[in-house]
């Protein structure tokens, strides 16, 4: 479900709602993915998506200094390769992998994004990748092991009696690694979609993408002033302003 957060507005279904810090601002509003159910959950996540444009992200230090994982003020950046492809492409594994693979391959589009992160987050994208390797390498252990042990302790003549739960457990086990490595992705900044040169991105702090929005205000406002200056027409910022950032 995806709603327009105005300022001070307050998100939950009870009790347990969590109150969205107000910031000053004309049309401040954000798109924030919501669970649908955020009176189960324990702490009211957030998930603000952005678009940014192929040059903001190109050179270190063209985004502001705020942290695009929790608002903090940011103290490094750090260059991250992200890549997209439609998610329709995913049915074509049914038809065939080598299909699957071949489109997927196509159709992948990807850009690289200079990432303001503060020192708490420093190393989020190389934390976040290493943990879903670890997740998908355990996965797979978990069922080399199963097919090992059923190949040669099941159909062994003097199988134990343990055997089936044992197998039971390591099948288990490859199942919970593959969701674990799918929800740690899922958590994790990531595109939501690519175009030939903007990049959506889901998962940034509400801040970040507030710093995003001032920032380009400030530019189009002295855009303007210079165009004052010249004698030229001010630009119509009607568009910008409601942009879906």
């Amino acid at each position: 479900m995806v709603l327009p957060i105005a300022t001070g507005a307050v998100r939950g279904n009870g009790a347990g709602a969590a109150e969205i810090p107000a910031r000053a601002g004309r049309g401040n509003r954000l798109r924030v993915q919501l669970s649908d159910r955020d009176d189960l959950l324990p702490l009211v996540l957030i998930m603000a998506k952005v678009w940014l444009a192929d040059y903001e992200c190109e050179y270190d230090g063209d985004l502001p200094p705020v942290c695009m994982k929790c608002g903090a003020d940011a103290e490094t950046t750090a260059r991250q390769s992200f890549r997209w492809h439609p998610s329709w492409v995913i049915v074509l594994i049914f038809i065939g992998v080598l299909i699957w693979a071949i489109v997927a391959l196509i159709l992948t589009k990807r850009m690289t994004v200079y990432a303001p992160l503060c020192a708490a987050h420093s190393r989020y994208f190389f934390k976040g990748r290493l943990a879903i390797l670890v997740l998908v390498l355990g996965a797979v252990a978990y069922g080399i092991g199963a097919g090992v042990f059923g190949v040669n302790v099941m159909n062994g003549p003097n199988s134990p009696d343990w055997a089936p739960a044992v197998l039971i457990l390591l099948i288990v086990g490859f199942f919970v690694g593959l969701v674990a490595a799918a929800i740690v992705s899922e958590r994790l900044i990531r595109p939501a979609e690519i175009t030939n040169n903007e990049i959506q991105l889901v998962g940034v702090s509400p801040e970040f993408v507030d710093a995003i929005r001032d920032q380009r205000r400030a530019e189009r406002e002295e855009r303007d002033r210079r165009r004052e200056k010249g004698g030229g027409r001010r630009r119509n910022t009607r568009d910008d302003d409601e942009r879906d950032y």
